[in-house]
């Protein structure tokens, strides 16, 4: 009786074993390449933040879940990238003295130049997340931002 239950628990926990394995999970990431555009100058880097809530959205770079740095070569930069799948907003960051910050005026104004996705227009402040979004799916995996200066 002993024995046909030892063999019971076993062949259950290979069994289980077996299952969670043999199940790969599914891909939520794709390749997706950004194109950036109109910079100023080739100094510097671009650097590329992506948010997937608006939770330091546009500026806290710590927050972004993808974050990236490419050089600049006639005016555009290029990034591709493997992404998660679904509704982000993009920043683009044109550090020019590749301080790793956005420098800003006094006042809060950036001073060097950036890009969001969806172009969104604001006439004061930061844009917001919502009007920002994009998404990332099969059928959608090449975008262009394009540099604002101020």
């Amino acid at each position: 009786m002993g024995h046909v239950i030892l063999k019971l628990i076993v062949f259950i926990i290979l069994t289980i074993l077996n299952i969670a394995f043999s199940q790969t999970a599914p891909t939520n990431t794709l390749n997706v390449k950004i194109t950036v555009n109109s910079f100023k100058s080739n100094s510097g880097v671009a650097r590329l933040l992506i948010f997937n809530n608006d939770e330091g959205f546009p500026g806290e770079m710590e927050l972004a879940i993808v974050k990236a740095v490419t050089t600049i070569e006639n005016s555009i930069a290029t990034f591709d990238l493997i992404v998660p799948s679904g509704e982000h907003a993009v920043v683009i960051l044109h550090d020019e003295n590749n301080n790793n910050e956005i420098d800003t005026a006094w006042y809060g104004k950036p001073i060097e130049g950036f890009g969001v996705s969806n172009d969104p227009k604001s006439s004061f402040g930061p844009p917001d997340y919502e009007d920002s979004t994009i998404i990332f799916i099969e059928e959608k995996k090449n975008f262009i931002i394009t540099m604002r200066y101020f």
